[in-house]
C-alpha cells in the first residue's frame, strides 16, 4: 500500500511540474479566439471596455502541446 501511495504522489508531482503556465498573456495575438468585442458586432451585448473582465493563459505540456484558455466575465453576470 505504501508503494502505491508513493507512486501516486510521484505521478501527481510529475504532472504538476511537467507543464508551465503563462498567465495574463496577450490574447489578441491569437487569431483563433473570438472575443466578446467581435461578437458585439452582430449581437448587442454589454461589454466591459476596461479589460478587467478578460483573462487568458497558455499552458505548455510536457509533450510540447499548448493549451490556450480564455475567460470573459460579463458585467451582467452575478
Amino acid at each position: 500500500m505504501k508503494t502505491i501511495k508513493t507512486l501516486l504522489y510521484l505521478v501527481i508531482i510529475s504532472g504538476v511540474i511537467s507543464c508551465a503556465i503563462e498567465r495574463n498573456v496577450d490574447f489578441k495575438k491569437y487569431s483563433i479566439l473570438t472575443t466578446p468585442k467581435e461578437i458585439n458586432q452582430f449581437y448587442k451585448i454589454n461589454l466591459d471596455s476596461s479589460g478587467n473582465s478578460e483573462s487568458a493563459s497558455v499552458k505548455k505540456m510536457e509533450d510540447g502541446a499548448y493549451d490556450l484558455s480564455y475567460a470573459y466575465e460579463s458585467p451582467d453576470s452575478d
